[in-house]
């Protein structure tokens, strides 16, 4: 629609709505790029709206659960908002979920990494504990038959999530 009366009515209205909630965009979440990670885990964010927000720096990484540090790749697919509406309070959080930029997941400080079905398990077998066992082989042949004492085995997880890491 084209009309001059519509558009200054249009415009008027939106005046007052910018009186009533100034800073009503700070309530929303918006979508953004990753354009760098910052030494203390905070974000070099690129909004899709640059017109709105030009680029945020230093936006806190914020998710659910304490002691966990995330590291992302440059280009990962974020959401950004303002902790209570609060200008000078960004965070970012709620990765897109077809962004594949998690670079590594930290628990508790992190070092070694999480263990997960399928790993390698390296199991020490002394001659001590096979000491506990007779071995039999069978007159016609075929398997042995193991007879003795139980026996706990310790072993080692060998390898493990490098991108989880749990310390």
């Amino acid at each position: 629609m084209n009309d001059p009366t519509f558009d200054r009515l249009k415009r008027s209205f939106a005046a007052i709505i910018r009186a009533v909630f100034p800073a009503i965009d700070y309530w929303g979440e918006f979508p953004a790029t990753v354009v760098s990670q910052n030494a203390d885990g905070s974000l070099e964010l690129q909004p899709d709206d640059r017109v709105r927000w030009p680029s945020l720096s230093k936006v806190p990484l914020k998710h659910t659960a304490p002691g966990v540090t995330i590291t992302v790749a440059q280009g990962t697919r974020v959401r950004f908002g303002f902790d209570g509406g609060d200008p000078g309070s960004p965070r970012a959080a709620l990765f897109d979920q077809s962004s594949s930029g998690l670079l590594t997941m930290l628990l508790a400080g992190g070092g070694q990494g999480a263990a997960r079905n399928g790993d390698s398990v390296q199991v020490d077998l002394t001659l001590a504990k096979l000491s506990a066992f007779s071995f039999t082989a069978p007159s016609g042949g075929g398997a042995c038959v193991v007879a003795g004492a139980t026996q706990t085995l310790d072993g080692q997880i060998t390898s493990g999530s490098s991108k989880v890491q749990i310390g």
